[in-house]
């Protein structure tokens, strides 16, 4: 099997010469930048590096994992303790996304009382917002369709 050095994939930067290493497996995507869903720039942008917390944080498919195969070229040189880290800290940073992603945004002076009572008024909240118009329609059309044709 073929390794290569993070220095010897950093030479592959450039567009028709695209190289990126993803869990310790080397690919050589210049074929690939125009068929990429996510646009050619992002693989621009993550030429000649190791692209493992950029590819794991999107979340890729299975689908994505085998159409890679086609492109890999070879291995990493730095075994798997450098994987492990790797794959700690891209495991860390997707779990912090889906914690700011949950976190409600709550006043310093709210109360539990107040977050709960605010809570429950936006859910009703759609309904009114949609129920109040739809009413004044309606009155609106039966108003006209009453008084409206007597004239």
């Amino acid at each position: 099997m073929t390794q290569f050095t993070a220095e010897q994939i950093k030479e592959h930067n450039k567009h028709g010469d695209t190289w990126v290493s993803i869990h310790q497996k080397v690919y050589n995507l210049s074929e690939f930048m125009s068929e990429h869903p996510g646009g050619e720039e992002v693989l621009r942008d993550l030429a000649g590096t190791d692209a493992t917390s950029d590819y794991v944080n999107v979340g890729h498919s299975k689908d994505a994992d085998k159409l890679m195969e086609k492109y890999f070229v070879g291995e990493l040189l730095g075994g798997k303790k450098a994987e492990a880290q790797v794959n700690q800290s891209a495991a860390a940073a997707a779990a912090e996304k889906k914690a700011e992603v949950k976190t409600p945004v709550v006043s310093t002076k709210a109360t539990p009382a107040k977050v709960a009572t605010t809570q429950k008024r936006e859910q009703g909240s759609d309904f009114k917002v949609m129920a109040v118009p739809a009413l004044f329609l309606i009155l609106a059309v039966l108003a006209y369709l009453f008084f409206g044709n007597k004239a």
